[in-house]
């Protein structure tokens, strides 16, 4: 179909990236129950190991230890 699967999966990762970057800005400005619900969405896209992997990469578990910190 003229695309590689190596450009596919740089491109997700790329994508993954960039969605958890934004998320975690828009979270940074959520209180209470809003940073709850941002925690348990890390949490539950952590399950996967890319994910887990990205969610490191873009200073996902610094962004929630200063959450609560």
């Amino acid at each position: 179909m003229g695309w590689s699967c190596c450009s596919c999966i740089c491109t997700s990762r790329v994508n993954i990236h960039l969605t958890l970057r934004s998320f975690l800005i828009l979270a940074s400005f959520l209180f209470g129950c809003g940073r709850q619900e941002a925690a348990g969405a890390l949490w539950n896209l952590s399950f996967d190991d890319r994910n887990r992997e990205a969610i490191a990469a873009v200073g996902g578990v610094e962004a929630l230890v200063s959450f609560y910190g």
